[in-house]
């Protein structure tokens, strides 16, 4: 609700499109150092998978991410 409603649909798809595959994924999450960065990055992401029930596609990238920030999820 705070990008509104064609700016989140302008960034995810922006975000299928740059991240079409895991290693992609891995590549773009490895270059963020900054922890702020990180758990605001990971907090959007829980709230987006959770919104609608939590698939395994997007759990397993979850998972990777809290894995490789140390992140718990909340």
């Amino acid at each position: 609700s705070a990008l509104g409603t064609d700016r989140f649909t302008l960034a995810m798809l922006e975000a299928t499109e740059a991240f079409s595959d895991n290693d992609a994924l891995k590549r773009a999450t490895k270059a963020i150092t900054r922890a702020e960065a990180r758990r605001a990055i990971h907090d959007v992401l829980v709230k987006v998978a959770e919104s609608d029930s939590m698939t395994p596609e997007e759990e397993k990238p979850l998972r990777w991410i809290e894995s490789w920030w140390d992140l718990p999820r909340k």
